[in-house]
């Protein structure tokens, strides 16, 4: 999960609550409970840190379309699922 705001806490709850393991990253956050990596996910270190090659699917839900959108320009797992927050919308 990259950005942990109201989005993301409510991504991350729902996710948690159906038995998946999530690893969150955020810059603004980092420190709070519940943030996991310093950073934004769209570099490849923060993603890595954060197990990405394991991964099923990367939610991207920082306030920024153009880093939600870097996610799905490739990176180390571009085979991965994507849920991107564009202007406050699911897509």
């Amino acid at each position: 999960m990259c950005g942990y705001g109201r989005f993301g806490h409510g991504i991350r709850d729902a996710l948690t609550k159906a038995g998946n393991e999530v690893t969150v990253i955020d810059k603004l956050h980092y420190g709070e409970k519940g943030v996991d990596i310093e950073g934004t996910g769209t570099d490849s270190a923060s993603l890595i840190n954060a197990g990405i090659e394991h991964s099923v699917g990367i939610v991207a839900g920082n306030a920024s379309d153009l880093k939600n959108l870097a996610h799905r320009a490739g990176g180390p797992r571009p085979q991965a699922r994507h849920l991107h927050r564009l202007e406050g919308r699911t897509r």
